[in-house]
């Protein structure tokens, strides 16, 4: 209701603004979201199969390198921490 308080705060009007400007915004968003995927479908257009294939075979290799090398860091990882428990341990006896 309008005018139901001191401030004289008009509710309905500020829900219709906010509601506007949320379709604004989200408008935008929309657009630029579709901007962006024309982009991207140019950008692809020019590549013929062999290029498609070969580049998402490096990406596979790419990738496959990536979780090696996370599976090796993983167990020196866990080497380390069984040396530093070790180490621990030795101090804690010690005592």
């Amino acid at each position: 209701m309008s005018g139901d308080s001191h401030t004289n705060f008009n509710s309905g009007g500020f829900s219709a603004g906010a509601a506007a400007g949320s379709l604004t915004v989200a408008g935008a968003f929309v657009g630029a979201l579709q901007a962006a995927a024309q982009l991207n479908a140019r950008r692809w257009e020019s590549w013929n199969r062999e290029q498609l294939e070969t580049a998402l075979d490096l990406s596979e290799e790419l990738r496959r390198h990536a979780y090696e090398e996370r599976e090796e860091l993983r167990v020196e990882n866990a080497k380390l921490l069984m040396a530093m428990r070790r180490v621990a341990m030795r101090r804690a006896s010690a005592r």
